[in-house]
């Protein structure tokens, strides 16, 4: 009889697979530590949503792994389950503009220089609260995206096929679509390609703002 998988036991597989304690854990994917514990010892077995992100990206897996271990019905598409409080509350909430900071030059660690610019937008859809903008020097992506228009990211959400991202790839800032080949996720544009999981910092493109002048 094959034993059912809980999300706390799926998190501490994950987690001892690759070496990691709980605070390690905790500091690569922004969860409290004692979240990570109470989820570990079955006393959470159905964090809020955004939970979920941060630890599929820790994990470079799926969302849906995740979800599916928490004994949610998933489709890789689609999720049916019940709504949170917080994600009734966010479709209820009348869209305002928000301020978006814009960066000269792509950062992947937790410091960086001063907004050159702000970008004031509605609320895009179906993204997470961790925006930033930044500022496209190359051409690598035309003409869908060409340099001097700002591509705004999103933090928070997961990475998957189809999706436009910017990462670091040898040192170098490279924006390029998701790819699945053979089983392998590749950053592909009009000059190179890279696989994914030879990237850091990989950070989903969500809107771009074009500049007239």
């Amino acid at each position: 009889m094959v034993k059912e998988q809980t999300l706390g036991g799926k998190i501490r597989k994950l987690r001892e697979e690759r070496g990691w304690s709980q605070a390690q854990l905790a500091m690569k994917s922004g969860v409290a530590r004692s979240h990570i514990a109470l989820i570990e010892l079955k006393k959470l077995a159905h964090p809020r949503t955004d939970v979920f992100m941060k630890l599929a990206r820790a994990f470079n897996v799926p969302i849906e792994e995740l979800y599916q271990a928490a004994g949610y019905e998933v489709e890789m598409k689609s999720m049916r389950r019940a709504e949170t409080p917080e994600e009734i509350l966010d479709k209820l909430r009348v869209a305002q503009p928000i301020s978006v900071p814009v960066y000269g030059e792509f950062h992947w660690g937790a410091a960086h220089d001063e907004p050159v610019e702000y970008v004031y937008q509605a609320r895009v859809r179906k993204a997470g609260k961790n925006l930033e903008g930044y500022v496209v020097l190359g051409d690598c992506m035309a003409p869908k995206i060409e340099a001097g228009d700002i591509v705004i990211v999103d933090r928070d959400r997961v990475p998957e096929p189809g999706n436009i991202i910017i990462c670091v790839f040898r040192n170098q800032v490279v924006a390029g679509r998701l790819k699945a080949v053979k089983g392998e996720v590749w950053v592909v544009n009009n000059k190179e390609k890279a696989k994914l999981d030879e990237c850091q910092a990989a950070a989903v493109v969500v809107e771009v703002v074009k500049r007239l002048v």
